[in-house]
């Protein structure tokens, strides 16, 4: 599930530089857009903030939903700067939330036993950055 939802968020970390600058972007608009990314991904308590008031499902159901949307959107908007931005922004911050949505449902599943499992759980990040090498 994780791999799945995380792989748009890895592939646009990987690969925002280059589609933009193919799609007509200067490099400073884009050094400036990774930076506003970055802090959209500190953005991630928000995530677990949610969590704590609405149920998992909703949360990253919610979270899906946002991947698709604004990954369907980076691809239609890719010519406007700002659609551009608010694409890649979102989509930072939905990858951010998987780092707080994992641990916090395994820990709601799982209990003591949840650390642990997290270690091997985090590996979807790893899968899919073996997914993106041949892209």
């Amino acid at each position: 599930m994780a791999v799945l939802s995380f792989f748009i968020g890895s592939f646009n970390v990987s690969n925002y530089k280059s589609y933009g600058s193919f799609n007509g972007f200067n490099e400073n608009f884009l050094t400036y857009l990774g930076s506003a990314g970055s802090i959209f991904n500190g953005l991630r308590f928000l995530w677990s903030t949610a969590l704590d008031h609405v149920r998992f499902k909703i949360v990253y159901g919610t979270l899906i939903c946002l991947n698709i949307l604004f990954g369907i959107g980076i691809i239609v908007f890719r010519k406007s700067a700002p659609m551009y931005a608010i694409c890649y922004c979102m989509l930072i911050f939905c990858e951010g939330g998987h780092f707080t949505i994992m641990p916090n449902q395994l820990k709601t599943l799982f209990g003591m036993q949840a650390t642990t499992l997290y270690g091997v759980l985090f590996s979807f990040a790893s899968i899919d950055s073996v997914i993106l090498i041949p892209l």
